[in-house]
């Protein structure tokens, strides 16, 4: 589980590091609401593709492990870490247009 104290501890993990990242999912609506209203498996993370290593070295630092799923690509991992809280990354790049694009779309 990933309740708001965790959010935000794991949200710093790329602010501290000056890496932009996009919220989604049932965190991304708490956020948006400014309360937490359920409880959370895990949180929703999207991170430019540039920032994407960078990022991954950080939560591995912070003990996170890549969880291998049915859907796990190079722009959709899983990392878990012995607390049990789940990051459900998300690699993106931005396109000429500046539109979201994902593995396979460029």
């Amino acid at each position: 589980m990933v309740n708001i104290a965790d959010a935000v501890e794991i949200i710093s993990y790329a602010e501290d590091n000056g890496i932009d990242i996009w919220l989604d999912g049932g965190w991304g609506v708490d956020a948006l609401l400014e309360m937490e209203t359920r409880e959370h498996n895990d949180i929703d993370l999207f991170v430019e593709k540039i920032n994407g290593e960078r990022f991954i070295e950080i939560i591995k630092e912070q003990g996170f492990v890549e969880i291998k799923e049915g859907y796990t690509t190079s722009s959709h991992t899983v990392w878990k870490d012995a607390k049990d809280r789940i990051i459900d990354l998300h690699l993106f790049e931005f396109n000429e247009q500046g539109n979201l694009v994902f593995e396979g779309d460029i």
